[in-house]
C-alpha cells in the first residue's frame, strides 16, 4: 500500500511540476532576455492615470485665458464649441469631472422627486456617490445590465411609471458607452436607436454617460455624433483615454447648457482662468483620439496573453476597447495586485470592484513592450502559485505514505 501511495505521489508531482516548470522557465528566460527596466512602472489601474505629454504641457502654458465665469476665457469657449461640434449638439459646458457633468445634466433635466431609469451596473448608479439623490432629490430606478452593457427594452419600458401621484415621476433614461463594467463594450447602435425611440414615445429625456465615448467611436468605427444623434445630452470625459489632466464636457441644447451652467455655479464649479486646462482638452481631441486604437490593440494582446496562462480566466473575445477583466484562480485579487506591484512594478487596482475579478485598463502610457512584460509577470506569479500547490500536495502524499 505504501508503495502505491509513493508511486501516486511521484506521478502527481511529475505531472504538475512539469507544468509549473514550463511556466517558470518560459517567463524567467523571457524576462531575462528582454533586458526589461523594472524601474519603470506600468500603469494599468485606469486610463485616468495618464499624464500630459510635452506637447500638451506646451499648449497649456501658451493658452489664452480669461475669466470663464464672465465668459471671457476664449480657450474654454473653443473647447466647448469643439466638443459640441464633434458630438453634433448646439452647445457645451466644461466642468471638472465626468461625475460633475453627469450630475449637472440631471440637474438641468430633472425636478426634485423625479426618477431616472438606468442599468444597475452603470457608473452613475454605482460610482458617483449617489449625488442625484443626495443633492438633487432625484431617485434611481435601476434595471438589469446585460453582458454588452445594454438593457432589455422590456425592462426599460416596464420601469416607466404611470402618471399617478403615488409614484415618482419618470423623467430620464441614462446609458453608458463604452460600458466600464461590461468589459468596456460600446453599446450597439441599434440599442441606442431603440432607447431614443422609447424616450420619444414617452416624452423622456435621453442622457448618455459618454466618459469613454471616443473609445466607443473607435471600436464601432462610427463617428461619435452618429452614436449620440438622438440623445438630449452627452457627457464626454477628457481625462481618461484622451489623456488630459482634468475635465469633462457636457453637451446639449442651448437651454440645457444654460441651466447646467447655473447649476454648476450652485455646486461651486464655476471656472476662472480655466483656459490652461481647456487647452489640454483641445490638444487631446486633436492628437490623441487617433491613438485609442493602439490602446484597444494592447488590451486585446493583454487578454490573449492572459488566456494562454493556465490558472487565469480571461476571454479575449469579450474585449472591445481598452478594458480587460480577468480572474486568477487560487489567488485573492488583493494578493495579485500586491505581488504585481512589489515584484514587477506593475500597477493594477481592485478599487471599488469587489470579489476576485481584476481590471486592467490600457492607456496612452502603456506600450506593446509593457504588455509583454505584464503577461510574463502574471506567468511567473501563477507559476509560483502552482509550484507551491504542488509542493503542498506532494508533502501530503509523503506524509500519508509514511503513515501507512
Amino acid at each position: 500500500m505504501a508503495l502505491v501511495l509513493r508511486r501516486s505521489a511521484t506521478i502527481y508531482a511529475h505531472a504538475h511540476v512539469a507544468t509549473a516548470r514550463t511556466v517558470r522557465t518560459t517567463s524567467q528566460h523571457s524576462l531575462a532576455s528582454s533586458s526589461t527596466d523594472f524601474s519603470k512602472p506600468i500603469e494599468l489601474r485606469s486610463d485616468t492615470f495618464t499624464r500630459p505629454c510635452d506637447g500638451m504641457r506646451k499648449a497649456m502654458y501658451a493658452a489664452e485665458v480669461g475669466d470663464a465665469c464672465y465668459n471671457e476665457d476664449k480657450t474654454v469657449q473653443r473647447l466647448e464649441e469643439a466638443v459640441a461640434g464633434l458630438l453634433g449638439k448646439e452647445a457645451g459646458m466644461f466642468a471638472a469631472s465626468g461625475t460633475m457633468t453627469n450630475l449637472l445634466a440631471l440637474a438641468a433635466h430633472c425636478k426634485r422627486g423625479d426618477e431616472i431609469i438606468l442599468g444597475h451596473q452603470n457608473h452613475i448608479y454605482n460610482y458617483e456617490g449617489g449625488g442625484a439623490s443626495a443633492l438633487l432629490g432625484v431617485a434611481f430606478h435601476p434595471v438589469a445590465t446585460l453582458e454588452n452593457g445594454a438593457n432589455r427594452m422590456e425592462d426599460l419600458r416596464e420601469a416607466i411609471r404611470d402618471d399617478d401621484f403615488h409614484f415618482a415621476r419618470t423623467s430620464l433614461v441614462a446609458v453608458e458607452t463604452t460600458h466600464n463594467k461590461a468589459n468596456g463594450a460600446p453599446l450597439p447602435l441599434s440599442f441606442m436607436d431603440d432607447v431614443a425611440g422609447l424616450c420619444r414615445e414617452h416624452s423622456l429625456i435621453f442622457h448618455v454617460d459618454g466618459a469613454r465615448l471616443m473609445n466607443a467611436s473607435v471600436a464601432l468605427q462610427t463617428p461619435a455624433s452618429e452614436i449620440v444623434r438622438h440623445t438630449d445630452s452627452v457627457s464626454l470625459c477628457l481625462s481618461k483615454g484622451l489623456g488630459a489632466p482634468v475635465g469633462s464636457v457636457l453637451v446639449g441644447t442651448h437651454s440645457v447648457i444654460k441651466e447646467a451652467k447655473r447649476q454648476r455655479k450652485v455646486l461651486g464649479g464655476g471656472w476662472r482662468q480655466a483656459g490652461v486646462l481647456a487647452a489640454a482638452g483641445l490638444y487631446a481631441l486633436e492628437h490623441n483620439v487617433g491613438k485609442l486604437e493602439r490602446d484597444h490593440c494592447n488590451a486585446r494582446r493583454l487578454a490573449e496573453g492572459f488566456s494562454q496562462i493556465p490558472g487565469i480566466v480571461c476571454d479575449p473575445s469579450a474585449v472591445a476597447s481598452n478594458i480587460v477583466y480577468f480572474r486568477v484562480l487560487g489567488l485573492p485579487a488583493g494578493e495579485v495586485v500586491r505581488r504585481l506591484k512589489e515584484e514587477f512594478n506593475v500597477l493594477l487596482g481592485i478599487g471599488a470592484y469587489r470579489g476576485d475579478r481584476l481590471r486592467a485598463v490600457t492607456n496612452l502610457m502603456v506600450t506593446e513592450q509593457d504588455i509583454a512584460r505584464v503577461v510574463l509577470a502574471m506567468s511567473e506569479i501563477v507559476g509560483q502559485t502552482n509550484r507551491a500547490k504542488v509542493d503542498r500536495a506532494c508533502g501530503i502524499f509523503r506524509e500519508t505514505a509514511v503513515a501507512v
